[in-house]
This record gives C-alpha cells, structure tokens and sequence, in this order.
C-alpha cells in the first residue's frame, strides 16, 4: 500500500541472450522485443525467452 491506496504491478517480460540468440545489441534488442510481446499475448504476467538462434 502507498498513501492508503492498494498499488498492484504485473510484469511481462521478453529475454534474449548472448551469444545464443545473436551476437549485436540490436538484434538482442529486437528479439527480447519480440518475445516481451509473445508474453503479452499470452495472457501477461510471465517471461518468455527467445528461442530465435543466432545464425
């Protein structure tokens, strides 16, 4: 609680690692990106991480 009010956060989020899913900040980026929206639309409040290979 803050200032008498009840305060509920969710959290969604998207991973990318290196150098499995790519070896440039951008293309980390992207693919964190990608998987932050794959959370979301799985229904929120969980972590996905890329399963996208570096090539």
């Amino acid at each position: 609680q803050y200032g008498g009010f009840e305060i509920r956060a969710t959290l969604s989020s998207g991973v990318a690692t290196f150098p499995e899913n790519g070896k440039k900040g951008t293309e980390l980026i992207a693919l964190a990106d990608l998987a932050m929206y794959q959370a979301k639309s799985d229904g929120r409040n969980c972590v996905v991480i890329s399963q996208t290979k570096n090539s």
